[in-house]
């Protein structure tokens, strides 16, 4: 049994200017030389155009992020604050009625219970 060797596909054929690299020059056909033309002049200022867009973007995001932190250590610097307050309120109230029960406790003596017998 006898094979056939597959056929070969050609590739269409262009004219040297219409074949562009991505990267902005076209290929080897002028001898590797870069000069930019209308369409690799847009590419180029398009991209300065959004690299600068993007580090705008940035900029704007971290300094949202500043701020959104500020406001947060606010609150915490506030609530911590109202926090010691109440318990400065809180500790001076339980001192004040200690005081009080310790000063009703000492003008009346209370008996001492009667020991247990111990159980021989």
């Amino acid at each position: 049994m006898k094979l056939s060797s597959p056929a070969r596909l050609s590739a269409p054929t262009r004219p040297p200017e219409q074949l562009f690299s991505p990267f902005g020059s076209r290929l080897c056909y002028n001898g590797g030389k870069s000069d930019l033309t209308g369409l690799d002049r847009l590419l180029v200022e398009n991209s300065r155009d959004t690299a600068r867009a993007r580090a705008d973007l940035r900029f704007k995001k971290q300094e949202e992020a500043a701020t959104v932190r500020q406001k947060a250590m606010a609150e915490y610097a506030a609530e911590s604050d109202a926090r010691k307050v109440k318990t400065d309120k809180l500790r001076a109230l339980r001192l004040a009625k200690e005081a009080e029960d310790l000063a009703n406790s000492a003008a009346t003596p209370t008996a001492k219970p009667a020991r247990a017998k111990k159980k021989k």
